[in-house]
């Protein structure tokens, strides 16, 4: 039976202080592993840190394969250049339109397109034609193309977990041309709302002269489809912890701390894309504006660390 192989740049997994790996509950990861599936499920991604750092590479993939995981190793060079550089400093704020934050380096570039052709040997390894390899994020836009190329019997589908810019935006990418081809190896491409989807069209015209359906393109004779699907979180997963004595504990608590007050809760990564400045200059101004409310609500934001290089 065809196997599923999810890819994302990060495992679901962490190395502890022993040096062993256990499973983590990162956004990304929680959701997808409410995803049900015909078939077996396998993850490939990075493990997270330097292969320099590693002890025993082998003892490690072992380790890591035996919970259907087949693990990426990049060195500390990789990660700085792909993982820091190209996709956290010049992907990432560029896909968020805040072009003052995006930097262009050339030798990041490099090490991006390197990082992922190792993530393609890392599929083609594990995979058998008529597999289903779900890609995910911006960390991989080239990955699509290369498996095509590697191992052209895949069914391959990619969903971008951010905004995809305006062709105005995207045209300041010296590699725009590649990071478009690159998705084009895939036969499902993915995005939140239409509005990203209407910028991923406008892109492919304005800068490859493809013309696009509304859902559908054709491109060196293989038919693409274009779709929007908005994440959703894990329902099973939420569910079975509200079941829990810790849950209910906490739920107790928060009644009797709270009063008669209400909550604004407010969660997600510490991150300059969040608002975070924006939303506490908006509590005050609320506050300012309604002193009467001012015992009666309580404002919480959790901001989880993210990126700390």
């Amino acid at each position: 039976m065809p196997k599923t192989i999810l890819v994302s740049n990060r495992l679901p997994i962490r190395i502890n202080s022993e040096g062993l790996p256990e499973r983590t509950t990162g956004g990304l990861a929680s959701a997808l592993e409410a995803a049900e599936t015909n078939g077996p499920k396998l993850w490939v991604g990075w493990t997270g840190g330097p292969e320099e750092e590693i002890e025993d590479r082998d003892a490690l993939g072992t380790q890591l394969r035996s919970l259907d995981i087949e693990p990426v190793f990049l060195s500390q060079v990789e990660v700085d250049g792909f993982y820091e550089g190209y996709s956290n400093s010049t992907l990432w704020p560029l896909l968020h339109g805040m072009l003052e934050r995006t930097q262009f380096d050339h030798e990041s570039e490099i090490r991006y397109r390197e990082a992922n052709e190792k993530f393609a040997d890392a599929i083609v390894a594990v995979a058998e034609d008529d597999d289903i390899v779900w890609i995910h994020d911006y960390h991989l836009f080239l990955l699509p193309a290369m498996l095509r190329k590697k191992k052209p019997g895949l069914r391959i589908g990619f969903f971008l977990h951010t905004p995809f810019p305006g062709s105005d935006i995207l045209r300041t990418l010296p590699a725009r041309r590649e990071l478009l081809l690159g998705l084009l190896g895939a036969d499902l491409i993915g995005f939140h709302t239409y509005n990203y989807l209407r910028h991923f069209r406008s892109s492919l015209l304005r800068v490859l002269g493809i013309e696009t359906e509304h859902d559908s393109l054709y491109h060196l004779g293989r038919k693409h489809q274009l779709g929007v699907s908005p994440i959703g979180h894990n329902r099973k997963g939420f569910h079975e912890a509200m079941v829990t004595e810790a849950f209910l504990t906490a739920q107790t608590e928060l009644a009797e701390n709270l009063d008669e007050r209400k909550l604004v809760l407010n969660v997600e990564r510490l991150d300059y894309t969040k608002g975070v400045p924006q939303k506490l200059a908006a509590i005050r101004h609320f506050l300012e504006n309604n002193p009467d409310q001012r015992d009666k609500i309580m404002f919480l934001i959790i901001a989880v660390p993210s990126r700390q290089n």
